[in-house]
């Protein structure tokens, strides 16, 4: 059964794709928007396979959640650094 707040959590993060999309000129403005856009990307398939995990296929599943959520944490990681260590630079 899905629970409620994974649900909550798929919507808002569908919002946020929804945002993403209609101010994708603006978003490409933010240094290194690509590692940023992947970070979303990989943390959005990480809640899609938590709702699908309670469909089917649990064990193989839930493995690529976390690893969503894993990679999705290294490249936010990543892209923090970046742009912090970018900053220092111009400064």
């Amino acid at each position: 059964m899905v629970s409620d707040n994974e649900v909550v959590m798929l919507i808002i993060c569908l919002a946020g794709l929804i945002f993403i999309y209609c101010n994708y000129q603006q978003f490409r403005k933010i240094p290194n928007w690509q590692l940023l856009l992947t970070s979303f990307f990989l943390f959005l398939a990480g809640i899609v396979f938590t709702v699908v995990e309670t469909l089917c296929l649990h064990e193989i599943i839930n493995l690529l959640e976390h690893l969503a959520y894993l990679m999705s944490s290294f490249t936010f990681m990543i892209w923090t650094w970046q742009f912090l260590h970018g900053r220092e630079r111009s400064e």
